[in-house]
């Protein structure tokens, strides 16, 4: 599996300055003006999966954001909910941007959270408008919360429990705190077992074993959620644990094709266009020059 950045890592690749001009947090869970960080962030930045799951409450101005293949153009008032693990790229920055960055490790969610809750919280629809008054509810919330962590002794109870009021809302204006259908649960199940063995298991026949289903059902369960194919979402990790590995590696690009489990250059280069719109090696020359 492509290794996740911590933050640590995203501070040292994609912030301007030296962290010290930042009062940076060193806890589970942190919070800070969102304005504060984009003011020093290189944007555009590539696909990246991060450690923490992110949590972005935008009050006002827009973004626009990258999840796995699919690019967001997020307007206010607006939350935007990245899961741990998942695949993005903050593109764009508009005027006035102003809210708040929530960065949550896992461990905090299994503290808050039973499975069952967890499982929800991975299918949130990763972009939720606000009316007015959810607007007001998590502005408040969030500068409560923003003041708490920022006093000389912070109480971790009152910290823990605001956390949790973020998260339940976040839940709530999701619509999805209810018990997960069945299909649900094995589409989720399943992206997490491509990410883990897609190097080495690229047929529907070795997914649908490990989750003792026909592989009939297994493509009926993915198609009812993502609506795309059990091959394709295949396919379509494997090109994105790819993109950050021509990121983060000098390797050939055919060297890349044989770490992401592909037998021939030419057909991986065939399938990483389908999925990303040029070849590979455009593909790194891009984000070169975007980098510079």
């Amino acid at each position: 599996m492509a290794r996740t950045i911590s933050i640590n890592k995203f501070k040292e690749k994609f912030i301007k300055i030296d962290e010290a001009n930042i009062n940076w947090q060193n806890t589970p869970s942190q919070i800070y003006p969102i304005e504060l960080i984009t003011k020093y962030l290189k944007v555009p930045f590539p696909l990246i999966q991060s450690e923490q799951n992110i949590l972005i409450y935008i009050k006002s101005g827009s973004i626009q954001n990258q999840i796995d293949t699919q690019t967001w153009s997020i307007d206010t008032p607006s939350i935007l909910f990245i899961s741990s693990g998942t695949f993005h790229s903050l593109k764009m920055i508009g005027e006035n941007l102003k809210g708040y960055l929530l960065l949550i490790e896992n461990k905090v969610f299994n503290a808050i959270f039973n499975a069952e809750t967890i499982l929800n919280l991975s299918l949130i629809h990763p972009v939720l408008s606000l009316d007015n008054s959810e607007c007001e509810w998590m502005t408040n919330l969030c500068d409560l919360l923003y003041e708490e962590v920022c006093k000389a002794e912070p109480n971790r109870k009152i910290g823990h429990g605001l956390m949790q009021a973020i998260l339940y809302k976040t839940l709530e204006l999701s619509q999805s705190f209810k018990l997960l259908p069945r299909n649900q649960q094995i589409a989720i199940s399943f992206r997490e077992l491509v990410n883990i063995h897609y190097k080495n298991e690229k047929t529907v026949g070795f997914y649908a074993s490990k989750l003792n289903i026909s592989s009939n059902y297994l493509n009926r369960c993915v198609q009812s959620i993502y609506h795309r194919s059990v091959k394709e979402i295949i396919n379509e990790i494997v090109i994105l644990h790819s993109q950050i590995l021509i990121l983060e590696s000098t390797r050939d690009i055919s060297e890349i094709c044989y770490e992401v489990g592909f037998e021939d250059p030419s057909h991986y280069s065939r399938v990483f266009k389908k999925f990303i719109g040029v070849s590979p090696s455009d593909y790194r020359k891009r984000i070169m020059h975007d980098s510079s």
